[in-house]
């Protein structure tokens, strides 16, 4: 994977969860690149969580399980598509009805398709969104 990516993935994705954890948006701002529509998303989740005995994000930890290349062999310069898989630990949420997330034990696995892009800040998250190829879900043991 281009040039640390995949690594730069596992941390933004160990980020992403710790801001829903705490509820500190300024977190979001080292995870996303600017004008990013997830970061938007995420800001609005933010916004609705109820930081009391109901947070379903109180106990949160998300970490990619595995990842993939998803775009062309030769990508443009400073842009990666990923399909990855994330398990999901602690969180006390209904996780919908997606088919790109099974349960994994006491866990949760979501697949989702990836845009990474080069900032000056470094690798941040452009788009995430749940896996859109059919016959892709997730595995129940993300770890294969």
């Amino acid at each position: 994977m281009a040039d640390g990516a995949g690594e730069a993935l596992r941390e933004l994705v160990a980020r992403r969860g710790r801001a829903l954890r705490t509820g500190d948006a300024r977190i979001l701002e080292e995870v996303y690149a600017p004008g990013s529509a997830t970061l938007a998303a995420d800001r609005r989740t933010l916004e609705r969580a109820d930081r009391g005995g109901g947070d379903p994000f109180a106990g949160l930890v998300l970490e990619v399980a595995a990842v993939r290349p998803a775009g062309p062999a030769a990508p443009a310069a400073g842009v990666v598509e990923v399909v990855a898989e994330v398990r999901t630990h602690g969180y006390r949420g209904d996780p919908g009805a997606a088919p790109s997330v099974v349960p994994a034990g006491d866990d949760w696995v979501q697949t989702v398709d990836v845009v990474l892009v080069r900032t000056a800040q470094g690798w941040r998250l452009r788009d995430v969104a749940p896996a859109a190829a059919a016959g892709d879900p997730a595995t129940q043991d993300p770890r294969r």
